[in-house]
């Protein structure tokens, strides 16, 4: 099915969706070696050819999901300017590219 092209390509990874709205804006991005510059664009993942600056974008995976009980004096987040320590880094198995916490439970919690 078709999608919104910030999603897409948020989803491979290439930056938050509201980034790779101004990137789309910017010109930056093709489909099927047709320039994209306005939104909203709907692509099928799967099945079209998507570049960022001329580099193609990862297609997409299965989800894999993972419970986790968070101890106290971690973050839910995958960056924290602050140094503490995140949730995710408690994940061994990172068979996934992106790890998303769900939730924003507080330090202490």
């Amino acid at each position: 099915g078709k999608e919104r092209i910030q999603r897409v390509m948020a989803d491979a990874g290439v930056a938050s969706r509201r980034e790779c709205e101004r990137i789309v804006e910017g010109g930056l991005v093709t489909v099927n070696g047709k320039n994209v510059m306005r939104l909203p664009a709907f692509v099928d993942a799967v099945a079209d050819d998507i570049r960022v600056s001329g580099r193609k974008i990862k297609r997409p995976r299965r989800n894999v999901y993972v419970m986790l009980f968070k101890p106290r004096g971690y973050v839910c987040t995958a960056r924290d300017p602050e140094g503490r320590k995140k949730a995710v880094d408690l994940v061994r198995d990172r068979t996934v590219d992106r790890l998303f916490t769900v939730g924003r439970l507080d330090l202490e919690s």
